[in-house]
């Protein structure tokens, strides 16, 4: 056995898991979206305009306007029954239980931004009808005692309304909407990372005020956890629509990216221009890259407004409100092959019924879409810019795009002598 002594050869092999289409020429095609309606929301919440939604310890949470304050209400469920006998739970078939908090936000607010991180649900911004507003909040759920509390964060350094919100790793990036002057591609990062937190991973606060860490500068002044980024770069003779823009953190096959879907008005026609922003990029010049503009079966469209949420490794669902043609759209968008395609859409059922079209076009415009588990909740969308819609839905992709495939496998031989 001398020779194993001299000589070894050890294969390594570094396989990457990512999503793999079908055979079809278009697996989205094949891929169909159900849905399932949950019910309406409690009270008047999100009747007067979109509301905060997000997700902490496994709890849905909405915050925002209804008939007399911005109550916060959270929404927990149980692993549910299969009562149809068809073998699967689906998501109607989980009961779910509404909390009245009691609490409300600093006051009326509507249409502002939020993301879901492990210290809470943060909600930015928004407006009252009368005027925009920076202050942000976060919003805590325990599940142990069935109690929720509200801690004011740093406010953002501008107004923000009609913006959008995602979290990277221990980062907040919030995209201005509308900065009380008009629209704007301002962007801003807030380091969470410097929330004073307990030894178990709550944050300290002195009252409702959550404590920050102090960090100085090369001259002894203290740092902002604010910062600004470059901001989106604006294309000649167009502007951005005042409606909604879908925000989505993603990952692109080489690192993780912010995307920013937005409506763009041009000299000639409306079209959704998509936005990737590196936070590793080493300046403001390469920091943003301009990808494919949303279109549908090789026809470039532009949306009034939409829902983003992550999807897979690599994909961004887009549940699209109305367009064009007054119909809705399930959209896909693959980060790494920065191509468009279109889902194959199954009427939603409720109560063993069809339900309209146009039901599920109203909650996608102007709304928030969240991973709760296995599912994405849609909910409080408008069914007009003065109505909100109490329809609360649970979506599911299935098929062959969410598959995995082990490609692009890296074979290494180390020999030791």
């Amino acid at each position: 056995m001398n020779w194993l002594k001299k000589t070894c050869a050890v294969v390594l092999v570094m396989a990457v898991p990512i999503l793999v289409h079908g055979q079809d020429d278009n697996p989205a095609q094949q891929t169909t979206v159900t849905w399932h309606q949950l019910g309406e929301l409690p009270g008047d919440v999100g009747r007067l305009g979109r509301p905060f939604i997000g997700i902490h310890n496994d709890a849905l949470m909405l915050a925002g306007p209804t008939g007399t304050s911005d109550s916060i209400w959270i929404a927990t469920r149980d692993f549910g029954s299969d009562q149809n006998g068809d073998g699967v739970i689906t998501p109607d078939e989980r009961p779910l239980t509404w909390h009245d908090t009691q609490l409300t936000l600093p006051g009326q607010r509507a249409y502002g931004a939020s993301a879901s991180h492990e210290l809470g649900m943060i909600a930015i911004g928004g407006t009252d009808g009368k005027s925009g507003h920076n202050d942000v909040v976060l919003i805590r759920w325990n599940a142990d005692t069935e109690l929720a509390s509200v801690l004011v964060l740093p406010a953002l350094p501008s107004v923000s309304v009609n913006g959008g919100a995602a979290v990277i790793d221990d980062t907040l990036y919030v995209m201005v909407g509308n900065d009380g002057e008009g629209p704007t591609g301002d962007l801003y990062a807030l380091d969470l990372s410097r929330i004073q937190t307990d030894d178990a991973g709550d944050p300290l606060a002195d009252g409702d005020i959550v404590k920050i860490i102090d960090k100085q500068d090369d001259r002894g002044g203290l740092v902002n956890p604010w910062q600004q980024l470059p901001s989106m770069p604006q294309v000649q003779g167009e502007h951005l629509a005042r409606g909604h823009m879908a925000v989505v953190a993603q990952n692109d096959g080489h690192g993780d990216r912010l995307y920013v879907i937005s409506r763009q008005k041009g000299p000639r026609q409306t079209h959704s221009e998509v936005w990737a922003y590196d936070p590793d990029a080493g300046d403001a010049a390469t920091a943003w890259t301009r990808k494919g503009d949303i279109s549908v079966d090789g026809r470039t469209v532009g949306l009034s407004a939409g829902a983003g949420v992550p999807l897979g490794q690599s994909h961004v669902l887009l549940l699209a409100g109305p367009n064009g043609d007054n119909g809705r759209r399930a959209l896909s968008y693959n980060a790494i092959t920065d191509a468009w395609a279109s889902y194959s859409d199954a009427q939603p059922v409720t109560d063993g019924k069809l339900e309209a079209a146009d039901e599920v076009t109203a909650n996608a415009a102007t709304t928030t879409a969240v991973r709760w588990g296995d599912d994405i909740i849609l909910a409080a969308g408008s069914v007009n810019p003065e109505v909100g819609s109490p329809k609360l839905w649970a979506i599911k992709v299935m098929g062959p795009e969410l598959s995995f495939g082990w490609q692009n496998m890296t074979v290494l031989v180390i020999y030791l002598l």
